[in-house]
């Protein structure tokens, strides 16, 4: 990994790691935006 900021080198160390979980989903069929197990629904009163 190239020097960067102390500031930002978190992010561009998790970016790889994010794509890679979205290659895996994708590779086994799923679908990112609708992920098993998750509602995206806020219900209220």
């Amino acid at each position: 990994m190239p020097a960067t900021a102390e500031e930002v080198a978190p992010i561009l160390e998790i970016l790889p790691l994010q794509r890679l979980a979205l290659e895996l989903s994708l590779a086994r069929g799923g679908d990112p935006d609708q992920p098993r197990g998750l509602s995206k629904v806020t219900r209220t009163r």
